[in-house]
């Protein structure tokens, strides 16, 4: 099963209409609240999805690793993370929708990125990228230490020096 991770610090607008585009499209929404105000977590309560977090700002870091251990444990094979300020037009979905299905039939691969014209870029930030659970568990979750800055970073770094 494929799943869209959005992690949630006082969103906007932008934020929900991309968990809606998700749930619309067939992509499971998995929702981190690390501080979503009453109005936003009650309409996020409405969407019918999952939502995670104790809507206390833990952190990227620590939000990434429960999540992760949620979709260990819930029959998900694969996620896309955007940022809660990535506005995702339909088109971007779709085209998502279609080049997953082939992607990760090798299982070296870790983590791909989309909107980067480099075939093997040598960094990349985990908003835009799809994650292959497989390998999430093979190499361990997102780094929890990293409150924000750097947990980007560090991942895509791991899977590199192990020739993911």
């Amino acid at each position: 099963m494929l799943a869209f991770l959005s992690i949630l610090y006082n969103p906007d607008e932008n934020a929900i209409k991309s968990i809606e585009t998700a749930k619309h499209l067939g992509i499971y929404p998995i929702v981190y609240q690390n501080e979503v105000d009453s109005s936003y977590e009650k309409r996020l309560k409405d969407l019918d999805i999952t939502l995670l977090g104790s809507n206390k700002n833990i952190g990227l870091g620590m939000a990434f690793k429960e999540a992760e251990d949620f979709m260990q444990h819930n029959a998900i094979e694969h996620y896309i993370y955007f940022d809660q300020d990535t506005i995702v037009p339909d088109k971007a979905w779709l085209h998502i929708l279609n080049s997953y299905q082939g992607h990760f039939k090798d299982a070296s691969i870790g983590m791909l990125f989309y909107g980067n014209s480099k075939k093997n870029p040598p960094l990349v930030v985990s908003s835009g990228s799809l994650f292959s659970m497989e390998i999430i568990k093979a190499m361990g979750s997102h780094d929890d230490s990293f409150f924000v800055e750097g947990v980007d970073y560090e991942m895509c770094l791991r899977l590199k020096a192990s020739n993911y």
